[in-house]
């Protein structure tokens, strides 16, 4: 029997109906034990016997870890085992019963936000070593970045018709022009007088200073920064970093003061 063909015509009579209206769960077309990712087009909505016969199927189609996953969906902790009906049948009970008994004023966190919350006040990683701090960043950090990320590639606005974008657009033009922008009256760096310039940058100084900074942080500060673009000013031909020599030498160099005092003299 082809397993393989029967599983594919499962999945693509899946994809193209509508939405069953009854209970679903998310399948992944190309398990994730074999490289399959979690991006839209590797998941399909099963009814549950759906579910139970695909992971069966990919249990006869590659063994291994996929045939313990089928296992554990068939055999309940006491052994017995479950036919797709059965299975079908206590998953749907069991999502009726959840609905019934943990929705709205039955589930016992309704309404505890803020500071009825009981997590508060309090860090979620405050049981994190540094160590399990930085395997988090990494793993999240690919889990979410470039095509691992659900949204990589789309639009924030693909389901706006034109008339709700341009009503978008224009609340958010009202949002942000004058007073009403947060940078309204407020000079540009570049356009900043040289007192501005001291007295901002002794605001980010004053709010920086006598903060403790974590060991990932002073690691980072000590790290060597890139080499950068090497130039040469034309007025005394020093040789050096770009952002040094185009704030001391070019247009500021000493060097074409004096140059230009001699050109007058002779």
């Amino acid at each position: 029997m082809n397993y393989k063909n029967i599983y594919q015509k499962l999945i693509e009579k899946a994809q193209i109906r509508l939405k069953p209206d009854c209970y679903t769960e998310i399948h992944h077309i190309i398990p994730k034990s074999l490289g399959g990712s979690n991006k839209c087009e590797n998941l399909v909505a099963l009814t549950a016997r759906e579910h139970f016969v695909a992971h069966l199927l990919l249990a006869k189609i590659h063994g291994g870890k996929l045939a313990q996953a089928a296992y554990f969906m068939m055999f309940n902790p006491k052994g017995r085992k479950y036919t797709n009906r059965h299975y079908s049948w206590l998953k749907e009970a069991n999502s009726k019963h959840l609905q019934e008994t943990m929705s709205c004023e039955n589930n016992p966190m309704f309404g505890r936000i803020g500071e009825n919350s009981p997590r508060y006040g309090k860090n979620p990683y405050e049981n994190f070593t540094e160590n399990d701090m930085k395997i988090f960043k990494e793993k999240m950090s690919k889990l979410t970045s470039g095509e691992n990320n659900p949204r990589y590639g789309k639009s924030p606005f693909e389901y706006f018709t034109e008339e709700e974008l341009e009503q978008y657009k224009n609340d958010l033009s009202i949002k942000m022009t004058g007073d009403n922008n947060p940078m309204f009256g407020k000079p540009c760096y570049y356009k900043m007088s040289n007192e501005q310039k001291k007295e901002w940058k002794s605001k980010i100084s004053n709010t920086t200073k006598g903060k403790p900074k974590s060991e990932e942080t002073k690691m980072k500060m000590r790290k060597p920064k890139k080499p950068q673009k090497q130039v040469t000013c034309p007025n005394c031909e020093k040789s050096g970093g770009l952002n040094n020599m185009t704030r001391y030498h070019f247009t500021n160099c000493n060097q074409k003061e004096n140059n230009g005092n001699n050109n007058r003299n002779t």
